[in-house]
């Protein structure tokens, strides 16, 4: 499980909408465990078809999520809660055109609190920066490597208690080739999934930071200075080299 997803499973504080981006089967699988922790049902050990069984989640794949698509999930999360815990919609999606970009972007504007939207893509190139942003994003496309990577044990830490040079030293060295990268990916393509991650990694450590007295004002800013550099890791043309030196000057010291 995603530290992120976790850590929000554990404090019952969920976003209303997540941006999974990675292997189908992985991410589904994820997005499923939180459902059913929304829901509060433990479904998933106690039928054959888990969560799938609840009135209120739905899950559906789609080639191309197209304007009717769109307004036929307007609609669905409109509808009343069968159990009045909310509802959650899983939509695994290839591609989008612009106008069904343009009309998701109104819905999750303008969500209900008790209805969650989980959105899997293989790439988050995938999705318009608009409405990227106004998912939590979770990058769970480096696989299993990861947790032996930088990115999962001290670096992030690290970083938020360094002074800038140091945070410097930090983003070079998470961004240097190793053994375990994908050989078939570019080199931009390598760096802003580090970049993303080490944004995953950071948002957690803050987010547990919130509720100290000392640390709670500086983890706010940090978080919001995250948000707005996680916009723009994944635009076209962008350096994810340096958003996170950007990241190494304004963070605040924690």
């Amino acid at each position: 499980m995603h530290p992120i997803l976790k850590a929000h499973i554990e404090k019952r504080e969920f976003h209303h909408a997540y941006l999974l981006c990675g292997e189908a089967e992985m991410c589904k699988k994820q997005a499923f465990e939180v459902a059913d922790a929304i829901l509060n049902t433990n479904t998933i050990s106690r039928q054959p078809l888990g969560i799938r069984a609840n009135p209120d989640f739905l899950y559906k794949r789609f080639g191309l999520f197209g304007i009717n698509d769109s307004h036929n999930l307007t609609s669905w999360a409109a509808t009343k809660s069968f159990s009045g815990k909310g509802k959650v919609f899983v939509m695994e999606v290839f591609s989008f055109n612009m106008e069904s970009s343009n009309a998701l972007l109104k819905t999750l504007e303008e969500p209900n609190e008790k209805n969650h939207f989980f959105i899997i893509v293989s790439s988050v190139e995938n999705v318009m920066p608009t409405l990227r942003s106004r998912l939590t994003v979770i990058d769970l496309r480096l696989g299993s490597s990861a947790s032996k990577s930088d990115l999962e044990a001290e670096l992030p830490s690290e970083f938020l208690k360094s002074l800038p040079n140091k945070r410097l030293e930090i983003v070079k060295k998470i961004l240097a080739k190793n053994e375990n990268e994908n050989e078939l990916l570019s080199e931009s393509s390598a760096n802003k999934q580090k970049a993303f991650q080490l944004l995953s990694v950071l948002e957690f450590l803050l987010e547990k930071d919130l509720i100290s007295p000392d640390k709670g004002k500086k983890a706010a800013a940090a978080l919001e200075e995250l948000s707005r550099s996680g916009q723009f890791i994944s635009d076209r043309g962008s350096s994810p080299k340096i958003i996170l030196e950007h990241l190494a000057l304004a963070l605040p010291i924690l």
